[in-house]
């Protein structure tokens, strides 16, 4: 009697994993939506005049398809963007100047994939005037 008992513990145990396990399974295998992943330096989207800013976006969720990245509002013309998600922008000496110090400039970013799926997420770009000497 004693050994039924302990091996119906163990089946409904064993029973318990595997259903577990299996709906574990069909949560993660539900894709989450599409999401642009932006760098999580402190700071990174401020840049003063001259200097260069560098990063790469990144994309979470959505189907499991190769996702491309392009700038969809607020691109300027010394911008690098391809379509991976590098980045890498030298602001111009013209966009802040020595009365207004910052400048913010919103850049929209868009992810999309093959299968139809698409997002954007805003960037508010802070540029910081430098005092050079006049040429």
């Amino acid at each position: 009697m004693r050994l039924i008992n302990r091996l119906t513990v163990l089946f409904v145990a064993f029973l318990g994993i595997i259903t577990n396990s299996l709906f574990a399974q069909d949560t993660l295998s539900e894709s989450r939506p599409l999401k642009i992943i932006l760098p999580t330096e402190p700071n990174w989207n401020i840049v003063e005049e001259g200097y260069e800013l560098t990063f790469q976006l990144a994309a979470q969720g959505g189907k499991r398809d190769t996702v491309y990245f392009s700038i969809k509002e607020g691109k300027q013309k010394e911008m690098l963007f391809d379509s991976l998600g590098r980045f890498a922008w030298t602001p111009a000496y013209d966009l802040a100047d020595r009365i207004n110090t910052l400048r913010t400039l919103p850049v929209v970013f868009e992810a999309y994939n093959r299968a139809g799926e698409s997002t954007t997420q805003q960037v508010a770009f802070k540029i910081i005037h430098v005092n050079r000497p006049p040429k």
